[in-house]
């Protein structure tokens, strides 16, 4: 009987409840996760810019600083380009914008920027959800 008074007020009482919120839970970890995503890929690409203009001079080191860091942080090349090119495009990111990183991955393939940005756009991705 005394387990009884750990149980806090707001437990859930039905299945339907408990259901409910843990799917809840899930969903609200699930969209913080993504939006640290993005903005963690977005101030990777940002740093890798910032520091490959310093060194602009020299031709080929954008190539060289993404193939050392790959294998120095064991993180994909591709993935870092990725980032530096996601940084490119959107230069600046809104936080806890309804796009996730796979959406912006795409997005980034497309080479016309008017292109890009109209599907970027908050009101154009309203009217089509």
């Amino acid at each position: 009987m005394a387990t009884r008074a750990l149980i806090p007020a707001a437990a859930p009482k039905t299945y339907a409840e408990l259901k409910r919120r843990v799917e809840e839970a899930l969903l609200t970890g699930q969209r913080r996760v993504e939006a640290a995503r993005v903005l963690t890929y977005f101030e990777t690409g940002r740093l890798i810019n910032a520091h490959v203009l310093l060194n602009e001079e020299r031709a080929s080191y954008g190539s060289q600083v993404l193939d050392r860091l790959a294998r120095d942080l064991q993180i994909a090349r591709t993935t870092l380009y990725q980032c530096t090119q996601f940084a490119r495009y959107f230069p600046i990111v809104r936080h806890g914008g309804q796009l996730i990183w796979a959406h912006y991955r795409l997005i980034c393939q497309i080479e016309d920027g008017a292109q890009r940005k109209e599907l970027v756009d908050p009101e154009e991705i309203a009217s089509r959800c």
